[in-house]
């Protein structure tokens, strides 16, 4: 159940992002859905028996360079106009995709 959650955490704000590209709140509806993401992680976590020192250094330090990488890449490409809808339309699709895939698993 909450992997399919958060999936739908996902399709949620990218479909926000999509219909209110201006939303002034939107750091609200963040910080709800990521408690879903936060779920998510226990769930794992307790799951897998990985010590959470070191699981969480290893999503920490995957943060990083995964958004200091995009951010570095993506500065050319964010001066397009359309990127942002285009980039939240794949991660609405994905995360049906992925919501759809837990429901069927």
């Amino acid at each position: 159940f909450i992997e399919a959650a958060a999936a739908l955490t996902i399709a949620y704000l990218a479909l926000e992002v999509v219909l209110l590209p201006h939303s002034r709140t939107r750091w609200v509806v963040v910080a709800v859905l990521g408690l879903f993401h936060g779920m998510y992680f226990a769930t794992f976590l307790i799951a897998s028996g990985y010590r959470p020192a070191a699981f969480f250094a290893g999503v920490a330090t995957a943060q990083v360079l995964v958004i200091g990488g995009l951010g570095l890449a993506s500065r050319p490409i964010l001066a397009i106009r359309r990127v942002v809808p285009v980039a939240a339309s794949l991660l609405l699709v994905a995360g049906l995709g992925w919501f759809f895939l837990r429901l069927w698993r």
